[in-house]
């Protein structure tokens, strides 16, 4: 007699299980029906990320006294029960494919040019720069134009330059452009440097 009850009730536990594996993967593939945009997965965060987060509040009305936190009640969807904290792979439903149907000759398109990161010049510790999007060009419009250690009359002068000398800026500092010229970096005056 015990053998018999043992026996219906591994049954019943084994015919809900398949009941329960059946419901996921028909929920499964209503949400990720063709034609339909994919609904988001909805995990659960550890138990750990759990005890230092607030609880989340729930969309129904009037949840049931017997539900548990780790348990999402949404009209939409029902209720949805959080996967096992086990090292099983996850399982994915079966990818479905569009039916084919002919689409007009691709076009090829111009490479996309990503804009490249202007270098970065060796200036002294605390000198504020503001590097641009791209090295600029442009001309020195004096003669005798000081190409300096700091972005500052009184900084030392590392080399002078005449009217008509190419540039190249990197940067701005207030009223002076980062500049560098052959071998030497260092700032300018906006005052005597023309962009290009």
């Amino acid at each position: 007699m015990k053998t018999d009850y043992n026996r219906l009730l591994l049954i019943a536990v084994a015919d809900a299980v398949i009941a329960l594996i059946l419901a996921v993967i028909v929920l499964v593939m209503i949400l990720t029906s063709p034609g339909e945009p994919a609904a988001p997965v909805m995990t659960t965060p550890p138990a750990a990320a759990l005890s230092q987060t607030t609880p989340p509040v729930s969309p129904s009305p009037s949840p049931s006294p017997s539900a548990s936190p780790d348990v999402t009640d949404d009209p939409q969807i029902g209720t949805l029960i959080p996967p096992t904290q086990s090292d099983a792979p996850a399982t994915t439903a079966p990818a479905t494919t569009a039916p084919a149907t002919s689409a007009p000759a691709a076009t090829t398109a111009a490479p996309t040019v990503e804009p490249q990161q202007v270098p970065r010049l060796s200036v002294a510790d605390g000198i504020d720069v503001t590097y641009l999007d791209r090295i600029e060009t442009g001309k020195v419009t004096g003669d005798g134009v000081h190409v300096r250690a700091k972005p500052d009359s009184s900084g030392t002068s590392l080399e002078t330059y005449d009217k008509g000398q190419a540039v190249q800026v990197y940067g701005t500092s207030g009223r002076w452009y980062l500049v560098k010229i052959g071998s030497v970096e260092g700032f300018m005056s906006k005052t005597y440097v023309t962009l290009d």
